[in-house]
């Protein structure tokens, strides 16, 4: 068996370094900059929309093919969208996203998602937090606020953030538990990400998509304290 896969079967992710170049995200740090100019953004959900830039990206073979691996299929884009983590930003909550796609007709283990690095992240600007090898199972049902995952499951867990350049990816099971730390820097820190989903449960895009929806700043509080929207809740109704 592959190392990647078995790393991602027993610890819920995998990190891979300098996926892309940095002459290559550079394009990538303009385009943030131009989606975001003349606004105070914390998300673009989706993006492909309107950033051809970041909808060849996901669909880049470097990309695609790792995401096919650690499923074991062909990887359908399922949701996509760019992250602005503004300096001073707070952290979220530990959640499973699984929580919000558990109504489509794909089981956890079909789903994962991967995370791109515009600009450096680590622990002082809002790097994600991980809690390895917890991914076997869905503590809990949907609740709010985001679904968090109760303290007691993470106990004795030592959260995981990766110091990653740009280029920089970590893709993870739909059940790993993670959240955003605080940003307390004074720079944005900036992320793609796309999860797909196994080709053998069909294309789930249509599902889990409305038009672009632009967050302003504000929402990093309100993501906080409410959950994402259900695919099912989007206009197009699962399996239909």
């Amino acid at each position: 068996m592959n190392a990647l896969l078995r790393q991602y079967r027993r610890e819920g992710y995998v990190v891979l370094r300098e996926l892309f170049s940095l002459e290559e995200t550079d394009s990538w740090r303009r385009e943030a900059m131009r989606l975001q100019a003349g606004q105070e953004l914390d998300r673009l959900d989706p993006v492909i929309d309107v950033s051809p830039v970041y909808a060849a990206l996901a669909r880049d073979e470097r990309v695609v093919s790792a995401a096919a691996l650690l499923l074991q299929d062909a990887a359908l884009l399922m949701t996509d969208w760019v992250l602005f983590k503004a300096p001073g930003a707070p952290g979220g909550r530990v959640h499973q996203d699984y929580t919000a796609w558990r109504e489509l007709p794909v089981p956890a283990d079909g789903l994962l998602t991967v995370t791109l690095a515009i600009d450096p992240a680590g622990a002082t600007n809002g790097g994600v937090e991980f809690y390895p090898a917890l991914h076997h199972a869905h503590f809990q049902e949907r609740r709010r606020p985001m679904g968090a995952v109760p303290e007691e499951a993470l106990r004795g867990i030592e959260p995981l953030v990766f110091d990653l350049k740009p280029g920089d990816a970590v893709l993870f099971h739909s059940l790993t538990p993670h959240r955003g730390g605080a940003n307390r820097t004074a720079d944005y820190r900036r992320a793609l990400y796309f999860t797909y989903s196994a080709a053998r449960y069909g294309d789930q895009y249509a599902n889990c998509h409305s038009p672009v929806v632009a967050r302003p700043r504000p929402y990093v509080e309100r993501f906080i304290l409410d959950p994402q929207p259900d695919c099912a809740e989007a206009p197009a109704a699962v399996g239909g």
